[in-house]
């Protein structure tokens, strides 16, 4: 099979992907039905039909769509009178070309006397025209307007009904049908333009004429120029090619968002925009993005013409309604197959009152395990998005690029630990405003007796191997019911209560000044640790009553190596803290699978971590259960649980960890489980650090490697 390789028609910019749609389209409803059309590695190509036979059916035989607007001022001949001059050279052509246009000015010519016409309302004018115009000229009217019973909507592909303001669309073509084979002086120079587009051949000057919001590279922008604005450079091919192509996406205008929500009317691949990359300030006036497809495998018109009227780009069973939404329909391969690829092309009023369609980016298909779990929240988000404000819409912003990162970046674990920091972003830029925490409730937990947002689930997601990762899990995993605070992931979101009932600390029920004090403390971890110290028991209680723990009952261990790793110097604490408040929204931590995620393979080689002997002491002090001291220096069977002093919380967050430790070593002391009697903590263990470490679980193995590691009767420097 013969074929024909575009070099000049690429997906960018736009008005180049609707040359290529349009040429596809005309070639193969007028010239030769079995032709394919592909594109591959960023040029289209025509498969079925040879360059020079192309180049002879646009130039001698092509018969353009007639594209007419009377329901328009600009648009209508009795009301302009450029449109009118125009017109007029079209029909009084001989050629057979023009016949479609001569039918649909003589059905004007008949509607236009109609009183409903001759009211001038124009609804009224568009329904009238539906029923009168003939068959060919109603592509154009589908492309342009969505015609309901009581009100005519427009997609922002043609702007507000096939014009810009006062850029009126069709009269742009009919002057270029004009001078590509009317027009004496300038017709003979319309194949030399056409190779020119099509095959990047030399060709003539270009025009001084522009297909509008289409094609921003020749759109004569300002600062377009060392002058300012440079005029407007286009081939008259590209401009025409250009309106086939939009009454081919226009064939099938539907309505992209269901009931009780704002409608957006669009073409296919139009959806709201949402800012993914940063490409349009928040004050830009966007009316929406086109998601153009891709496809590398040869594809006929009308195979073609079936993906883009079914416009497919499913979300939770429904058409996607924003950028975002189509993001993660691709990555879920809600799309046609054969898609490949789509280009985002974003319609923004970028140029005074003009808008201009420019490319803001690419998303390729594939299957990003993972995506259909960002829909989880969704709900929860629209509902913190309708509080307002900038800073709830600037972290809502934040989300939705941290969401589609995870698409482009088919995602990595770093993506998808974006999204749970994103969330936990917009719950705080909500609950900092009176009118959010009185519109919106905290992002929940559980729903229907599930986890939102399943720990085993997300752990797998942004599990990298790295200590950082492991101690954030174990510290947001953090919970119990006994002291205040029971649950170190409320504390981390500035929350009060735990994961089953969650709520602001300031709120209409009253105050929760434990809650409070975490969410405004620099460290929430310390915070924690200085108020479930001050609360604790300071002494056994007899059997009746269970012990009131500083410690947590619950969460997940994490090694002593990452621990004394994390005491060292050695662990990016604001990072792990960083994780950990994203951790914080996830649920379902007791899911044994978390646990086996995070365990890591026993290297051979490795020696155990030296424990510092502060650290061993203070640390046994801070136990949720009873344990078996090491016999070198105790000869008791018994287990033992020594417990810490009110006064730790104050005197570790202000730095003082050296009484601490002399405190831990006398208690231990008196239960003969060590002769030491002073260990002075690292230099550089600051007080943030030394909360988590002193807080997150460790397993019994790694309590009986305290214990031994401060058991020597005569340690070293004693």
């Amino acid at each position: 099979m013969s074929g024909a390789l575009i070099t000049g028609l690429n997906p960018t910019p736009l008005s180049s992907y609707l040359s290529a749609l349009g040429l596809h389209r005309v070639v193969a409803e007028q010239l030769d039905p079995e032709v394919t059309g592909a594109w591959q590695r960023d040029q289209f190509t025509i498969q079925g039909s040879d360059a020079d036979l192309i180049v002879e059916f646009l130039t001698g035989r092509w018969a353009p769509s007639p594209v007419f607007s009377p329901w328009n001022k600009e648009g209508d001949p009795d009301q302009n009178d450029t449109t009118a001059s125009q017109l007029d050279q079209i029909i009084s052509s001989t050629h057979p070309r023009f016949d479609q246009y001569r039918a649909t000015l003589e059905a004007w010519r008949v509607a236009r006397l109609d009183p409903q016409w001759i009211s001038g309302e124009k609804t009224a004018r568009l329904a009238l025209w539906r029923s009168a115009a003939p068959d060919e000229a109603l592509g154009w009217m589908d492309a342009a307007v969505a015609l309901a019973t009581d009100k005519a909507e427009f997609p922002p592909l043609l702007g507000s009904g096939g014009n810009d303001g006062r850029f009126e669309f069709s009269r742009l073509l009919h002057g270029e049908l004009v001078r590509l084979f009317i027009d004496p002086k300038q017709s003979p120079r319309s194949e030399a333009w056409l190779r020119s587009l099509l095959f990047r051949e030399p060709a003539p000057a270009l025009i001084d004429s522009t297909s509008g919001m289409y094609d921003s590279d020749a759109a004569g922008a300002p600062n377009s120029s060392p002058q300012g604005s440079a005029k407007s450079a286009s081939n008259p091919w590209a401009i025409v090619l250009t309106f086939e192509g939009l009454i081919a996406l226009g064939s099938s205008v539907v309505s992209r968002l269901g009931s009780g929500r704002r409608q957006l009317v669009g073409a296919p691949f139009m959806v709201r925009a949402s800012r993914l990359g940063g490409e349009s300030s928040p004050n830009e006036d966007v009316r929406g993005e086109l998601w153009a497809p891709l496809w590398d495998a040869p594809a006929t018109w009308p195979e073609v013409r079936r993906v883009i009227s079914e416009g497919r780009l499913a979300w939770q069973g429904k058409q996607a309604a924003s950028s975002i939404d189509a993001a993660r329909a691709v990555a879920c391969l809600g799309v046609d197959r054969g898609i490949h690829t789509f280009v985002r092309h974003q319609i923004a009023q970028r140029n005074g009152k003009s808008y201009l369609a420019g490319p803001v980016g690419r998303v390729q298909v594939r299957r990003v395990p993972g995506a259909a779990d960002l829909g989880a929240v969704d709900a929860w988000v629209r509902h913190a998005r309708s509080v307002g404000g900038e800073s709830v819409a600037a972290a809502a912003r934040y989300l939705d690029r941290a969401q589609t990162a995870v698409v482009d970046a088919g995602g990595t674990a770093t993506s998808f630990t974006e999204v749970l920091v994103a969330l936990a972003d917009l719950e705080r830029a909500v609950g900092r405003s009176l009118s959010g925490r009185e519109r919106c409730q905290p992002l929940p937990a559980w729903r229907g007796g599930k986890p939102l947002l399943d720990a085993a689930t997300w752990v797998g997601l942004v599990y990298d191997g790295t200590a950082e990762v492991r101690l954030a899990t174990a510290l947001a995993s953090l919970s119990g019911a006994d002291g205040p605070l029971p649950s170190m992931a409320a504390a981390l979101r500035g929350l009060a209560g735990n994961t089953s009932r969650l709520s602001w600390p300031e709120d209409a029920n009253g105050r929760a000044p434990d809650a409070i004090g975490a969410a405004r403390s620099s460290s929430p971890p310390s915070e924690v640790l200085l108020r479930r110290l001050f609360a604790a028991d300071q002494v056994h209680p007899g059997e009746a009553r269970q012990l009131r723990l500083a410690a947590y009952r619950s969460g997940l261990w994490a090694s002593l190596e990452d621990i004394v790793a994390l005491t060292s110097g050695r662990v990016d604490f604001a990072r792990m803290m960083r994780l950990a408040r994203g951790m914080a929204i996830l649920a379902g931590w007791d899911a044994p699978k978390v646990s086996t995620i995070l365990r890591k393979d026993p290297d051979p080689n490795h020696s155990p971590s030296v424990v510092d002997p502060w650290f061993a002491a203070v640390r046994l002090c801070l136990l949720d259960s009873p344990f078996q001291p090491s016999r070198v220096v105790s000869d008791t069977k018994a287990a033992v649980h020594p417990l810490p002093r009110r006064s730790w919380g104050r005197l570790l967050a202000a730095g003082r960890l050296e009484e601490v430790g002399s405190e831990a070593l006398a208690i231990l002391a008196r239960l003969s489980i060590t002769s030491l009697r002073r260990a002075s903590p690292a230099s550089s263990l600051e007080p943030p650090v030394a909360a988590v470490a002193l807080l997150i679980r460790l397993s019994p193995h790694d309590v009986e490697r305290l214990s031994t590691s401060i058991s020597d009767p005569t340690p070293q420097g004693q």
